[in-house]
């Protein structure tokens, strides 16, 4: 009886915060606003307000950098309202903000530079002793007791040979693995390898991308489950990838956008979008619901940065509109 009243209280919980999503009236005045300060005006009432008010100052990824400590906060009281199979799953969606983290610590030690403060804090994990480390090998060493040792070890002794990514690609491969084996103990297996699959698309679509661009063969980082094929990986030119994408009806328009880590969240997003509802269908009190909501409400964060970047630089508003879906 406890376990059905707290899952109700959950359920009624994100219902509340499903009715706050920003609509597309909004979105389609925040696509013409002229300034910073409009933005921060149209956003009054909601948790994103005080990032524009406040963050007048900052540069666009002092911007994108709060809005995701808000996404990395919401998924720790989210976490709070469950118990179970929700519960694993929200742990493991918090473990790809930590490997996001470590993603940027290795580069801005490769690079030289302090980057730290751009790092998203999260429980029980010790950023400032990681910001600290004197190099990979240090960072490398802090990280021994833990799942993430492994995969940057082994990145790490290939870097000469693939470069600074190839620690990304073995971190992918651990996440991959981190949310199949929550997917195998949840009952609701369907709509957690769809959400699964379609992540694993894109990563193995910018892979293979960087596999033609790059002349590598990176077919040991194939992640499944996918739609994409591991023989994709021998390709040697873009127009034959697109070919293949066109055979399974794979909603893709540009791969460069791939490699820009928001532009790459948003063809996922929009690409996800298409699942949500039916995920909310078949489960619209659990798990159905949480990655229903969970995955527009990074949706809503992504198209903001988008929005934010554009008024910044005053780019053109037309293809601000066709990136967010909006119609003239």
């Amino acid at each position: 009886m406890f376990d059905f009243l707290r899952q109700e209280y959950a359920a009624a919980r994100l219902r509340a915060m499903k009715g706050r999503l920003i609509d597309k009236t909004k979105f389609s005045k925040l696509a013409g606003a002229k300034s910073v300060s409009e933005i921060a005006n149209l956003l009054e009432g909601t948790e994103y307000e005080a990032v524009f008010y406040h963050g007048k100052e900052k540069d666009i990824t002092g911007i994108e950098n709060e809005l995701d400590k808000i996404f990395v906060g919401l998924l720790e009281k989210i976490k709070g309202f469950y118990y179970g199979k929700e519960k694993e799953i929200l742990n493991t969606f918090l473990k790809e903000w930590e490997i996001k983290n470590l993603k940027l610590l290795i580069k801005s030690i490769l690079a030289g530079e302090d980057w730290s403060g751009f790092l998203i804090p999260m429980k029980g994990m010790e950023i400032e002793s990681l910001a600290k480390s004197k190099d990979v090998e240090d960072l490398t060493n802090k990280l021994k007791d833990t799942d993430y040792y492994e995969p940057i070890y082994s990145g790490y002794r290939k870097i000469d040979q693939f470069g600074a990514s190839i620690v990304d690609f073995h971190l992918e491969v651990l996440y991959s693995n981190m949310f199949s084996g929550v997917m195998r103990e949840a009952k609701e297996k369907e709509i957690l390898r769809s959400y699964l699959k379609t992540r694993n698309d894109f990563v193995n679509l910018r892979n293979i991308s960087r596999s033609i661009i790059f002349k590598k063969d990176l077919s040991e980082f194939f992640l499944q489950p996918s739609n994409v094929r591991r023989e994709w990986f021998k390709l040697t030119s873009v127009e034959a990838l697109f070919e293949k994408l066109r055979s399974i009806k794979f909603g893709v328009k540009d791969l460069t956008s791939l490699e820009d880590d928001t532009l790459f969240e948003m063809a996922l997003g929009e690409n996800l979008e298409r699942e949500v509802l039916r995920f909310l269908r078949m489960s619209p009190f659990d798990t159905g619901l949480l990655l229903y909501f969970l995955i527009t409400k990074r949706n809503e964060i992504n198209r903001i940065k988008i929005i934010n970047k554009f008024v910044r630089e005053d780019l053109d508003r037309k293809d601000l509109k066709v990136l967010l879906g909006l119609k003239e």
